[in-house]
């Protein structure tokens, strides 16, 4: 008797294959699948067989198997990057080896014509993880895809890479059919008894087959490592008299190593028909593991992904290295650690030299002394397969990024390193520029003072930093600073539009006027792209966006709209559609309209005077209007089509009924917002009505339009408020709209004194306050300069002058050089009050920027945010830092931003603790010299967080750090503390480093000074002193 058998087997939630077989009773069918390129790709990474069948007596019987096969990257993808003139490395071979500074060719291969993607990070830049596509990753969501629902313990993990089959752990044949995500209708029997525990012999404790995986251990800094033969020092034994050593005979340093980058390699391309693409590039000189990422896309291959990344080390087998802080300030000393490995086969005797620093700094042994501009040098003997450190006191004299070069030297070979440390002024920095435009259609003398004012009562010495540049083109100083528009982070997703929607008016600006700029374009094309991409990260699963993604309650419907707009913009210039995340996007926002036409805000409050107040409402819903009418052309399905159609006309009517109320006519913010919106939808004569309310409420001054915001915060004492110069952010969005709205209704012209005034507003990179009113600045800019900018051919030579002080830009302004930002240093004095004079002659138009920098003492403003800040040392290398901020402002305060700096020295750790201990606390980041934190609101009762610092390096006399709060979109709204435990204040070397004052230490400090004694320079006697609790120390003097 024969049966009839269903076989069917599916993966990722679909049928790949049904077939039926016949089988006689009592017997055993062999079912042969053959898995070619083309099934395995359908069936990975995880593929499910059911067999069944209905007997004679009418009950459906069911088993079933799941089994993986390796298919999921029919892409396959293989990266090489090896040393020129050498053996290629196959990616199977483990470690790949070069010298830093060694030229290597880089190698992709994949499939014919393939897009790639390729990344090599330094692997210590990878300790806290990384975003690296992995082929576990790509796998666990095709697994995800899987409808298996089954709650069996023993359920199979993709990630081991095996190849096996498992029984179901379905317990009978309705199980097993419902756990495979199948369904069934039948009017026959399915056993769906209950089995209390399943029996051993049918389910076993583990899968039939596995295999466990073996990982490397990560590499230390300094790895332990076998070298080639060829490598190896085969000399004998050098003698272990290391004070007398011989200084003769030492190898010479051949190049300093001084690029030590995180990122070595970030590209993409395409691999040519061969499937091949290849490139040369230079080692980094950092001594670590490179390791190399990528990933490939083919539109039939589908993507590859590289299977384990491929490894690179840069390796010397003798070299030395510097440990030091990343930055210090001014006044403090610290400890600098010189770290010889020797990797050679014998012990070698190394002579140590710390390069002489050109007035940069002084040096000192660890047991103190007078520090004095010397080289220091000592002579020391290393094992092999070990290292050796040797500290010296260093105290920075001058300001910046100070160059520290060190070299060792042996018999046999020798090494170099030059490291920057950034050396701080005391007190907080401060910063405003003052703007000079200047237009001339005819050859003429154009002359303007510029006033520079500087508080010296608590002005920081030497801190005082005063350049003018130069551009040739309004839009010039953005243009050339796209990547740092503002000084605040960029860690949310209405901050990360500064790196999207300014470039798009850049190339918006540039392909209208028909000018060209690669390096413009280049980095403009680049960060839409980066921005772009980042930017999805906060969209949120039901097509909203909000500031911190998923991470928040609800999406936001101004930020919805704002990213919109700004996608719809960019598209000409993204490499990929956008439609389809803005339909999504599109789809939420609707739903956020009330049935009057107003648009609401369910999610967080970051804008305040867009989404808050009497007025929020009208704002918000002009706001979101601007979107729709700008982004009106998009292509839509037909439903959402009526709905977006629906939408405009529906918030047209709820602002034309609230246009008479007293509130909004006195209001020019929500004026000028409502005026751009009706300007985009043709309400010709609504628009004049607006504008002409708007005008009335302008404000004149020196030739410049502007207008003042309906309700002023609050006004610091100007004198120490730290951007005190500029407008603040509403003013600066007013006069945008308002600018937007004049070059709409084709009154440009007229609206010239608003342009002058946005211009006199920027920060010295081209950008204002936050992201908002930077945006909309640039936005009105761009739209105003493409329509004045002139046919005139620039030649204009521009200087500036103070008494009989003279300062020429380097090249003459002409349509060659008028995109280049050109930058002076002025030499200025001390003084309350200086007087410069913008001088040109010729014709054009030019830019000229005066940016002053300095830091104060203190600074004391009356503000509506306050910050408290309480340090305490814990123990010894360990410090407490607790900060807490409120705001005594009406409601609640919008998004906070506190910018706190640990101690020189230090750095905060356990931040995942400090990420949990506030609801309001929604991002944090760390960076170099300062940690950043995310509120996204602030009310009247104090928030407090603890965060804690640890030594690791150490510092003698610190100074007080600093730690500031500040709403977002209104940064008048600042408080700054300093802190400093009490038990740390003015810690000499010994009180900070016991152990640096110890008799432990085996060397000799030689200190080389050069003296000058009536111009006449000559060598002293040698002097050897002896420092107590120290070594003896052994001085050349040069004496004139």
């Amino acid at each position: 008797m024969s049966s009839l058998f269903h076989v069917v087997l599916f993966s990722r939630g679909q049928i790949v294959s049904a077939q039926d077989m016949k089988m006689i009773d009592n017997t055993e069918h062999i079912y042969k699948l053959i898995v070619n390129e083309d099934i395995g790709k359908k069936l990975s990474p995880n593929c499910q067989m059911i067999v069944w069948t209905v007997t004679d007596a009418d009950e459906l019987l069911a088993d079933s198997i799941q089994f993986s096969i390796d298919g999921a990257f029919s892409n396959q993808l293989q990266v090489s990057i090896n040393p020129i003139d050498s053996q290629q490395v196959t990616p199977t071979e483990k470690l790949v080896r070069a010298k830093p500074g060694d030229e290597v060719t880089v190698r992709v291969k994949a499939k014919p014509l393939s897009y790639f993607g390729l990344l090599v990070v330094d692997q210590a830049s990878r300790a806290l993880g990384s975003n690296d596509i992995t082929q576990k990753e790509v796998l666990s969501v095709l697994q995800s895809q899987d409808d298996d629902v089954s709650d069996y313990p023993w359920r199979f993990s993709f990630f081991d890479p095996v190849f096996f089959f498992r029984s179901s752990g379905a317990r009978n044949s309705k199980e097993i059919i419902q756990n495979s995500g199948l369904f069934i209708k039948t009017d026959v029997y399915i056993d769906g008894g209950h089995v209390t525990s399943p029996p051993t012999s049918t389910y076993p404790e583990w899968p039939m087959g596995f295999m466990t995986t073996t990982f490397r251990p990560t590499k230390m800094e300094v790895p332990q490592i076998d070298k080639p033969d060829d490598e190896l020092d085969k000399s004998p034994e050098i003698p272990k008299d290391r004070e007398n050593a011989d200084t003769h005979g030492l190898a010479e340093v051949k190049r300093i190593r001084k690029d030590f980058p995180e990122t070595w390699i970030f590209l993409d391309g395409k691999v040519n028909s061969h499937g091949l693409f290849s490139t040369s590039s230079t080692v980094p000189d950092s001594i670590t593991t490179w390791i190399a990422t990528a990933f490939s896309i083919h539109p039939e291959k589908g993507l590859g992904v590289l299977d384990q990344p491929f490894e690179l080390q840069a390796f010397k087998p003798f070299f030395v290295t510097m440990d030091l802080p990343y930055s210090i300030i001014r006044g403090e000393e610290f400890e600098l650690k010189i770290i010889v490995q020797n990797y050679l086969k014998s012990s070698v005797d190394v002579k140590i030299t710390l390069e002489k620093s050109k007035d940069y700094f002084k040096v000192s042994p660890p047991s103190g002394g007078k520090y004095q501009f010397a080289k220091v040098w000592t002579d020391i003997g290393v094992p092999p397969g070990d290292g050796y450190t040797v500290s010296i006191w260093i105290k920075p004299v001058e300001l910046g990024n100070i160059p520290i070069e060190v070299k060792a030297q042996s018999s046999q070979m020798a090494d170099a390193v030059l490291r920057k440390i950034l050396v701080k002024p005391e007190g907080a920095p401060q910063e405003y520029t003052k703007n000079v435009l200047i237009q001339s259609k005819d050859i003429t003398t154009f002359v303007e003072k510029v006033d520079v004012e500087l508080p010296v009562d608590v002005l920081v010495p030497d801190s005082l930093r005063v350049y003018a540049s130069l551009s040739g083109d309004i839009m010039g100083p953005a243009m050339n600073n796209l990547d740092h528009l503002i000084r605040m982070p960029y860690g949310c997703g209405e901050q990360n539009m500064l790196n999207f929607a300014p470039n798009i008016f850049i190339m918006d600006y540039l392909k209208a006027t028909d000018q060209s700029n690669p390096k413009v374009v280049e980095n403009a094309m680049k960060y839409s792209e980066i921005g772009y991409q980042k930017e999805l990260n906060y969209q949120r699963k039901d097509g909203c966006f909000s500031a911190f993604g998923n991470s928040d309650k609800e999406g936001s419907t101004w930020l919805t709209a704002f990213v919109l707009k700004s996608f719809w913009r960019g598209r000409p210039y993204l490499s990929q559609s956008v439609n389809s995340d803005m339909e999504k996007g599109l789809k939420c926002l609707i739903t956020k309209q009330t049935k009057s036409g107003q648009f609401v805000e369910n999610g967080v409050i970051y804008h305040k005077a867009m989404q808050g107040g009497t007025s929020s409402g009208v704002t918000l819903t002009a706001y979101v209007l601007i979107t729709l009418l700008e982004i009106k052309d998009i292509m839509l399905e037909d439903e959402l089509s009526s709905s977006f159609t629906a939408a405009v006309s529906s918030a047209e009517s709820y602002l034309m009924s609230k246009l008479n109320d007293p509130d909004i006519q006195n209001d020019p913010y929500t004026l000028a917002v409502v005026g751009y919106a009706f300007s985009l939808g043709n309400q010709g004569e609504t628009t004049q009505r607006i504008f002409d309310s708007l005008k009335d409420l302008a404000k004149h001054e020196n030739g410049q339009m502007y207008w003042d915001e309906k309700q002023q915060s609050s006004s610091p004492d100007k004198s120490e408020m730290w951007n005190y110069h500029k407008a603040s952010t509403h003013k600066v969005e007013i006069a945008a709209y308002a600018l937007l709205m004049y070059v709409k209704l084709d009154k440009y012209l007229d609206g010239l004194p608003i342009t002058n005034w946005l211009i006199d507003q920027r920060n010295p990179n081209g950008g204002y306050r936050s992201t908002q009113d930077t945006v909309m600045a640039l936005q009105a800019l761009t739209e105003i300069a493409i329509r004045v900018y002139g046919d005139i051919e620039p030649s204009m030579d521009v200087t500036i002058e103070r008494n009989v002080n003279e300062w020429s830009f380097p090249k003459l302004l002409t349509s060659d050089t008028q995109l280049l930002l050109q930058t002076l240093e002025l030499d200025l004095p001390i003084q309350q009050h200086s007087e410069l004079q913008v001088k040109a002659k010729g014709k054009g138009t030019a830019l000229v920027q005066i940016t002053v920098k300095y830091n104060i003492y203190r600074i004391k403003a009356d503000t509506k945010i306050k910050l408290n800040v309480t340090s305490e040392e814990k123990v010894d290398g360990i410090t407490n830092v607790n900060i807490c901020t409120s705001y005594l402002g009406e409601g609640d305060s919008g998004m906070v931003v506190i910018e706190t700096m640990p101690l020189s020295g230090y750095k905060f750790v356990d931040m995942e603790n400090v990420r949990k201990s506030a609801d309001e606390l929604k991002r944090v980041e760390q960076n170099d010299d300062k940690t950043v934190l995310y509120l996204d609101t602030v009310k009247k009762d104090d928030i407090c967080l603890q965060l804690t610092q640890e030594r690791v390096n150490f510092v003698a006399n610190i100074k007080k750090s600093r730690t500031l709060a500040y709403s977002y979109y209104d940064t008048d709204e600042t408080d700054s503390v300093f802190y400093l435990p009490q038990t740390v204040n003015a810690r000499s070397i010994c009180d900070t480093c016991s152990e640096c004052c110890s008799e432990k230490s085996d060397y000799v400090l030689h200190f080389d000074v050069e003296r000058r004694i009536n111009g006449v320079s000559g060598m002293a006697p040698m002097i050897n002193i002896t420092f107590p609790a120290f070594v003896c120390i052994l001085f050349h003097y040069a004496v004139n």
